[in-house]
């Protein structure tokens, strides 16, 4: 907002249902509510936000969080014989396609949630505060593949589950190591700098953190 004093409406999505609550992140923007369903937006544009994909939540919900390319759900399902609240877990990594992961149900309603890495935080209205770990079995596994030389510097492909920060390192004994890059990670190619001397060694790893 440019001019705190005199907001202006840039955009809005139209008529894509009952939108109660909405989380962001980068350029991806998340809605859920009444209506069963979790929807994912581009609004790399914000003045053109664009569907880009949906999954359903099987009931509404009373809170949203996205990190690390989790969609964390936090409500209700409702029908005439069973009535349950939980968390619900959506994997947004291709927003393309959304997919649902898994749910979590508690005593009471959920009505609140903080997410912080693969933690949620869920407050339920008649049972409390509820710690929920989940555990990622999905998640791609990180690979460094094709080692080549390029402009006298050593360079692998990276591959992994996008949204991850990687931190790539460099040693010559496996006891020291030295971070070469920091980064989100996508497939790329990544230099780790200059090979080793003729007749030492030099290792290199990459670590996936949330």
């Amino acid at each position: 907002m440019s001019d705190p004093s005199g907001p202006v409406l840039v955009a809005s999505s139209g008529k894509t249902g009952r939108g109660d609550h909405v989380a962001v992140n980068r350029d991806r923007v998340y809605l859920a509510g009444y209506d069963p369903k979790l929807q994912v937006f581009d609004a790399s544009d914000p003045s053109n936000p664009v569907p880009m994909g949906s999954c359903g939540t099987f009931g509404w919900a009373n809170d949203l969080a996205v990190r690390n390319g989790l969609a964390y759900v936090a409500g209700e399902r409702w029908n005439e014989t069973n009535r349950a609240s939980g968390l619900k877990i959506i994997d947004v990594s291709d927003p393309t396609q959304p997919v649902w992961l898994s749910s979590y149900t508690t005593p009471g309603e959920l009505v609140d949630l903080q997410a912080d890495g693969n933690t949620a935080y869920v407050a339920d209205r008649d049972a409390g505060l509820h710690i929920i770990r989940v555990y990622a079995p999905w998640v791609q596994p990180l690979r460094l593949i094709t080692p080549h030389m390029q402009s006298g510097r050593v360079q692998f492909t990276l591959t992994g589950q996008p949204g991850y920060r990687v931190e790539n390192s460099t040693s010559a004994d496996l006891l020291g190591w030295t971070v070469a890059t920091n980064l989100l990670n996508v497939t790329r190619t990544l230099p780790f700098g200059e090979p080793a001397a003729a007749g030492t060694a030099r290792f290199y790893r990459a670590t996936q953190r949330p």
